[in-house]
């Protein structure tokens, strides 16, 4: 009796430590406005201001890092394209994600340049 109470309880707390440490995959698609996929793009998995787990985008512009369970945000980088950030709810049976990244604005200050050469009005005259 005491050996099957034993096990009982043993199988008990394995169920219960493999239901906590479960884990997720942060998964989706990375394109650009035209839908066209975007290869070799950074991907950031954050929780606080803690880089959990980075990674790129793949050559049809998929990604995939897994993670345990819980809140995080997710920070995809390309360049010449503006940041994009979004906190996640990441669970077990979390669909893939499907991010657009819009094109980085660039502003160009141009200053007219002056150049002068001092002119002797009365030049002209001698």
């Amino acid at each position: 009796m005491r050996i099957r109470n034993l096990l009982s309880l043993l199988l008990t707390l394995f169920i219960a430590s493999a239901t906590f440490a479960q884990t997720a995959r942060v998964r989706g698609r990375v394109m650009d406005s035209s839908g066209s996929v975007m290869p070799g793009v950074q991907v950031k998995v954050y929780q606080g201001d803690a880089v959990v787990k980075e990674g790129l985008t793949s050559d049809m512009g998929d990604f995939e890092i897994t993670v345990n369970p819980g809140e995080y945000k997710l920070e995809i980088l390309a360049p010449d394209f503006d940041t994009h950030t979004e906190m996640v709810r990441v669970t077990p049976e979390m669909g893939a994600l499907t991010v657009t990244m819009q094109l980085a604005v660039i502003a160009q200050v141009c200053a007219p340049a002056v150049l002068a050469k001092s002119v002797n009005p009365w030049e002209f005259l001698l």
